[in-house]
């Protein structure tokens, strides 16, 4: 499995995600962290999942506004938080 962060736009972005990929047969998702902006609707979240980078932004366009989670969204170890 690969650990992948992003940003989302709020909490009911990355509840729809999940909910997108757990339709995939055959999905491993490990550890799910979701940690909220202190000052903002947004959220940072940590997800180890068997998909690769390309095939889980793939997935981001099934869900509504997720575009930030898209933009954001890189392995752990290359993850700026900003926008691409």
């Amino acid at each position: 499995m690969t650990d992948y962060k992003f940003r989302a736009e709020c909490f009911l972005d990355v509840v729809n995600l999940l909910t997108e990929l757990l339709k995939i047969d055959g999905i491993v998702i490990g550890n799910v962290q979701i940690s909220p902006d202190t000052t903002l609707p947004d959220c940072e979240v940590s997800l180890q999942c068997s998909l690769s980078l390309d095939e889980l932004k793939a997935i981001t366009h099934n869900v509504d506004d997720g575009h930030v989670m898209r933009e954001t969204m890189q392995t752990a170890d290359c993850y700026t938080g900003e926008r691409q």
